[in-house]
């Protein structure tokens, strides 16, 4: 019997859980890929060529309904949080380019993305989003006050309204160099004002 990626995820997902369907869709999508591209007795080219689009195809269907189901999660729980009438900020670890249209769906106040993230690109895909961010965390803990004014500027230029660490501090992270985003800061207002 033959099933979609998708009805193997549900089914999968339905008598495990979604992290393990998740995990072991992965594991079939692989396998297939694996079997698809090593199969040696394809008739022409458009057969490969068929074969690979089809099931390109029905690996996207799959993964745009998990990015549905996971933003519907997470916005039930924001939805939920404003019974407390507080504000949310979503925090999203890792590459966007490939969820930008997920990420709008996510009814939250803030967005707040990893240094990995353009901020730029960010802005372009999410224009009227309050976004947050992203110095690096790294930079914060490991490079000088110049480089984080470096950071801060680009941040700025790039659109983030909020500017703050990507993803958190590191506990060493030196005193001066959490300074250098205020001074910063501080010099773009003045210019501003000026």
């Amino acid at each position: 019997m033959n099933i979609t990626l998708k009805e193997f995820f549900l089914k999968t997902e339905e008598e495990k859980s979604p992290e393990k369907a998740i995990r072991e869709l992965n594991k079939l999508v692989s396998k297939t890929y694996n079997h698809i591209i090593n199969k040696n007795d394809y008739s022409s080219d458009y057969e490969f060529d068929k074969i690979i689009n089809d099931f390109t195809d029905e690996l996207i269907e799959v993964t745009e309904f998990i990015l549905q189901k996971r933003t519907d999660l997470i916005n039930k729980i924001i939805e939920n949080l404003q019974t407390e009438k507080i504000g949310t900020i979503v925090h999203i670890c890792g590459q966007m380019r490939s969820v930008y249209k997920e990420v709008n769906m996510i009814n939250s106040d803030v967005f707040s993305f990893d240094s990995i993230v353009s901020m730029k690109n960010a802005r372009e895909n999410l224009p009227n989003r309050i976004l947050m961010g992203n110095i690096s965390t790294y930079a914060l803990e490991f490079g000088t006050p110049d480089k984080i004014s470096s950071l801060t500027n680009k941040c700025i230029k790039d659109g983030s309204n909020i500017i703050s660490p990507a993803c958190g501090l590191g506990t060493k992270s030196p005193l001066k160099n959490i300074q250098s985003i205020l001074n910063t800061l501080k010099q773009e207002e003045t210019k501003i004002n000026a």
